[in-house]
């Protein structure tokens, strides 16, 4: 689905950087199908702001993420759980967009 939507870009290379707006169901699938495809989601969000993942999200992340949301949590709160590399940023949200 997700290569037939934007059929210009290249999921299969690392290089290939995707933002994914929310961090529910859809959001996690949809990250956890750009990892399967060889390309690095980069951020998620929630109604109060944007997780940004310097190198990407790992699959381990996004099972962390399905966790804190199933105990109700916002991503801010695994800034800490998830170590370096990652930020929180207040009030900013990304829509998606895909970058070779």
């Amino acid at each position: 689905m997700i290569a037939r939507a934007c059929p210009e870009y290249s999921l299969s290379k690392p290089s290939t950087l995707v933002a994914i707006s929310g961090s529910g169901n859809v959001a996690q699938y949809t990250a956890l199908k750009v990892i399967e495809l060889g390309a690095t989601p980069l951020s998620l969000s929630d109604s109060k702001g944007s997780l940004i993942a310097e190198k990407g999200f790992t699959k381990a992340d996004i099972d962390k993420v399905a966790q804190s949301k199933l105990r109700g949590e916002s991503l801010e709160s695994l800034v800490g759980e998830l170590g370096e590399g990652y930020t929180y940023h207040a009030g900013m949200f990304l829509s998606v967009f895909i970058r070779n």
